[in-house]
């Protein structure tokens, strides 16, 4: 889907965007989630499932993202391409 979205000329600029974002999001995933998880007192870390439960809510907020986009990707192509003559 991706390579689908730029022109063949800018492809490897897109990707290596892509890459970029994807380490700059793992970056603050782990400052978020640095700030969810807490020590006790007796050294055991707390609101552990919390941080499941906000990567379950990202994962199926991305796949819905990433579903209509597709469906967009795709429309798109059809309406751009010309009728077989």
């Amino acid at each position: 889907m991706a390579t689908s979205v730029p022109e063949m000329t800018k492809r490897g600029s897109f990707n290596a965007l892509g890459a970029a974002i994807q380490q700059v999001s793992g970056g603050i995933a782990s400052v978020i989630a640095g700030h969810i998880v807490t020590m006790a007192p007796d050294g055991k870390l707390e609101q552990f499932p919390v941080v499941g439960y906000v990567v379950v809510c990202a994962t199926l907020t991305a796949m819905v993202t990433t579903w209509k986009m597709k469906q967009g990707i795709e429309r798109h192509a059809a309406t751009s391409q010309p009728a077989a003559a």
